[in-house]
């Protein structure tokens, strides 16, 4: 199995960690045999001693990733526009994967984690499976331009030191000892992505294995993705697991005052009233009020990155708002946020979801089949074996989320794994202030303002889970 995991962005005052786990194995379902003699890593695709250390080894760098500045220069200068159609075609999957997974409980993804996990995936694959992962995507141009823009997100988070925004993010290849991964995929996702291979026993102790790679991603989410792999998920027919994770902490530009939280109504979806911790503030924020609803953006410090809120003008108008909502609609809507004096009552609230995400049924209805088909699968860019047995498939993409918002701040997590087997103006003096109060269910998101990319997106339900 081939596995993508991500884990997510981690912010003060509010908190979202992702993560993304793709599993891949071989095409041969049942017992393994395992691959065929001489099945070894190559040379060049032995990890370095940091990748062999335990997953909270000290030694390694904190994210576990290779730093920022060892990506060539030749492939981390896309132009802006290579940057910006990389960062629409994520939030475009990323709001089509959302409406696919549909419900109307409290629910959040990271579609930049997802993009990266999936990203790595799709350079590996040939054929018709890379044609449909393309499509699915949404990915546009030529992979080239597409590997420049990856390697410039992943040169843009991790080469900064930001005060009051921490943002980590790790690429990782978990190898079954036996496989033999083609160098030059070893190189590009070196270069494009920053990943780094790491061998580990899974087909022949699986269990051993799938713990150390939970136990990375609890390191590099600060412990707010605990679990991504279920028990069953890493079988002897794993081969490799790509993993990209995600944390993002982050402090408010202007904090709520926690003297002014108090208990206030909030209508859930069903109509059920509550009483719910509300935090409260008036300032200048960007604001659009449009269509069906109010969006309201607030700042982290250093204006790099920002949290937004959609609230249905509706008190059951979410459901509406889900289906109009798209990643060129957002984008209207953001451009369309201007400075005003707002009046603000947004509910605390923490999205941390239990079980992991398992997106194979949700990618399979949105069009990539082939990628979980063992009988037409092509994902030889990453490993070439001659029989069809061996072939890798992907078994699933595990997804999972974390965001806690406060009066400080926001802190996010995300990681996302694909397992692969064998077989605006400023306000008008003396307007009267807006207001934004946010007593019925909503949607979130953060997003990165340079790019335009979001780290996460949600629904809010419920305050209280």
């Amino acid at each position: 199995m081939l596995r993508a995991l991500r884990a997510g962005f981690s912010v003060p005052a509010v908190s979202l960690p992702f993560v993304v786990l793709m599993l891949l194995g071989g095409c041969r379902s049942g017992t393994s045999s395992g691959p065929s003699a001489g099945a070894t890593l190559t040379s060049a695709a032995q990890p370095s001693a940091a990748s062999t250390a335990s997953p909270g080894d000290a030694s390694s760098r904190p994210n576990g990733s290779r730093p920022a500045s060892e990506l060539p220069d030749e492939v981390a200068k896309p132009n802006a526009e290579e940057v910006r159609r990389l960062a629409l075609a994520t939030n475009a999957f990323g709001f089509e994967l959302f409406a696919r997974l549909g419900g109307t409980a409290n629910a959040a993804l990271s579609p930049a984690s997802l993009s990266l996990a999936l990203g790595m995936t799709y350079f590996g694959a040939r054929g018709e499976t890379a044609a449909e992962m393309k499509k699915v995507l949404h990915l546009d141009g030529d992979d080239a331009a597409l590997g420049r823009a990856y390697a410039s997100w992943i040169r843009s988070w991790l080469s900064k030191v930001r005060s009051g925004v921490e943002l980590e993010t790790a690429n990782r290849l978990f190898v079954e000892a036996t496989l033999t991964v083609e160098p030059a995929y070893l190189e590009f996702t070196r270069a494009r992505f920053a990943a780094s291979p790491q061998q580990l026993p899974l087909s022949s102790d699986s269990e051993v294995a799938r713990a150390f790679i939970n136990a990375w991603v609890e390191g590099v989410t600060h412990r707010k993705i605990v679990g991504l792999l279920p028990v069953g998920s890493v079988t002897a027919d794993t081969r490799l697991a790509l993993v990209n994770a995600l944390y993002f902490k982050a402090r408010w530009m202007a904090a709520f005052r926690e003297a002014a939280t108090r208990d206030a109504d909030f209508s859930s979806f069903g109509g059920e009233p509550m009483k719910v911790p509300t935090m409260h503030a008036s300032g200048s924020y960007r604001y659009a009020d449009v269509d069906l609803a109010q969006v309201l953006e607030l700042p982290y410090e250093g204006g790099e990155f920002a949290m937004g809120f959609v609230l249905p003008k509706k008190t059951n108008g979410l459901a509406e708002v889900e289906r109009l909502l798209d990643a060129k609609t957002l984008d209207a809507w953001t451009t369309k946020l201007a400075v005003a004096d707002v009046v603000v009552a947004l509910p605390r609230f923490k999205v941390a979801p239990v079980k992991s995400l398992e997106l194979k049924p949700a990618l399979v209805a949105l069009g990539m089949p082939i990628a979980f088909d063992p009988e037409r699968v092509d994902l030889t860019g990453i490993s070439f074996h001659a029989r069809p047995e061996e072939r890798l498939v992907i078994a699933e993409v595990f997804h999972k989320t974390y965001v806690a918002v406060d009066e400080h701040g926001t802190e996010a997590a995300a990681a996302t794994a694909v397992v692969i087997v064998k077989g605006g103006a400023s306000p008008t003096s003396g307007a009267p202030p807006k207001t934004f109060i946010a007593d019925h269910p909503f949607l979130f998101y953060v997003r990165d303002t340079a790019t335009g990319v979001l780290l996460f997106f949600g629904r809010v339900s419920d305050p209280r889970h």
